[in-house]
């Protein structure tokens, strides 16, 4: 990730060894700090909290040295698995990292062009715009439509 150009920009890093080599990451990355501020990836990193026994905290800090680092382009999400160790935090994480990493964009859309989506549709199904958003209605069930652009929609966790 620290290497330009690279041929990826989407990373998970589950519970990364981060103490490894006397933290070589954290040195790899203030060198990279230093000659730039441009880093076009998104970066899902997770530990489990048993790991963060440690002192110092190896993880937290250094997801605060990249955040501290105010990276142009750089779309990162970390997490903390509550009663997890190396091992077990794996598994959620994977999932929770996959759902970030690909996740669509959730853009606001102009509150005009949402009245013109906004009726009745076939099979009793409504489309409402209010609270500045678009809405699914039908079948009792009430949701937030997420927008990708100003005319794709979709329901996060069912069409993404």
């Amino acid at each position: 990730m620290f290497q330009q150009p690279s041929p990826f920009n989407r990373f998970i890093a589950n519970s990364p060894s981060v103490f490894y080599d006397s933290l070589l990451i954290s040195k790899i990355e203030k060198e990279y700090t230093a000659k730039t501020h441009e880093l076009k990836a998104k970066l899902f990193i997770s530990s489990g909290n048993y790991e963060e026994d440690n002192d110092p905290p190896f993880y937290k800090n250094f997801v605060a040295q990249l955040k501290a680092s105010n990276y142009n382009g750089l779309e990162m999400e970390s997490l903390l698995v509550d009663k997890t160790g190396h091992g077990s935090a794996g598994f959620y994480a994977l999932i929770r990292g996959m759902e970030f990493i690909y996740n669509k964009p959730d853009i606001t859309v102009d509150t005009t062009l949402l009245s013109h989506y906004a009726g009745h549709y076939e099979f009793s199904t409504q489309l409402l715009n209010k609270n500045d958003a678009l809405y699914f209605s039908g079948n009792g069930i009430e949701r937030r439509l997420s927008a990708e652009t100003d005319k794709r929609f979709y329901l996060k966790g069912v069409n993404e």
